[in-house]
């Protein structure tokens, strides 16, 4: 009995030292990211993640479409990952929360998309995924072509914004 009491006083004593001691070590946190291309930006309901901005010309519709934009402007591509963290909520985007912010503060919304070689610019755009929680497509919009160069930032619904340059063509 009394070998047993040691022994349950040993282990108390040990266990008491290791949670002290694990509550003095402070282990180095990891850095947040900043929002950037490639990195995710993400709240309880959303991670998005952007990636590739480039300017295009023109775009291929399908059939024998072609889409140019007006004078003035090009169109700002950018390939974009949408995953639904909110299994409650179906995997559904309104382009008008897809917004491209240059630096002098203009505001661009989403005019079209592709999920493959072929486009769809219109003026009503939304997006949706039945098949699961992540949404893969190029996003495009129309910005003024003197601006190219600059800094953006593309805004989906209250994610941070993440910045972004795109070099011209």
């Amino acid at each position: 009995m009394r070998n047993q009491r040691f022994l349950q006083g040993v282990v108390l004593l040990v266990l008491t030292v290791s949670i002290l001691a694990c509550n003095a070590v402070s282990l180095p946190r990891l850095a947040a990211s900043a929002p950037g291309l490639g990195t995710p930006v993400a709240n309880e309901k959303w991670e998005v993640t952007i990636t590739n901005p480039r300017v295009e010309k023109r775009l291929q519709g399908s059939g024998t479409t072609t889409y140019t934009p007006n004078s003035g402007y090009t169109f700002l591509l950018v390939d974009a990952a949408f995953r639904n963290l909110d299994p409650s909520q179906e995997t559904f985007i309104s382009g008008s929360t897809l917004t491209l912010i240059d630096s002098a503060g203009e505001v661009f919304e989403n005019t079209g998309s592709s999920f493959g070689i072929t486009y769809s610019l219109g003026s009503l755009v939304t997006y949706s995924n039945d098949q699961g929680d992540t949404l893969k497509l190029t996003l495009v919009f129309s910005v003024n072509e003197a601006n190219i160069g600059q800094e953006y930032k593309f805004q989906f619904l209250d994610l941070p914004q993440i910045p972004f340059t795109v070099k011209p063509k």
